[in-house]
């Protein structure tokens, strides 16, 4: 486990086991991103940062 966050951390195991805080990995692990296929059929592609048409879609915009 200690081999993974490093692996995952792009650290030593040393840096992990002694310069690290429990609360520290897991905040990390829970930000890492997961590859699993649970929750494909959750996704939605309006909220993709990376697609450039959703940045240019004007009519949801609001007017003030």
């Amino acid at each position: 486990m200690i081999y993974g966050w490093a692996k995952m951390l792009n650290t030593t195991p040393d840096y992990v086991l002694y310069e690290m805080s429990h609360e520290n990995l897991l905040m990390y692990s829970y930000a890492a991103p997961s590859y699993d296929d649970e929750d494909s059929e959750e996704w939605d592609d309006s909220l993709d940062a990376n697609n450039p048409d959703n940045f240019n879609d004007n009519e949801e915009e609001e007017f003030v």
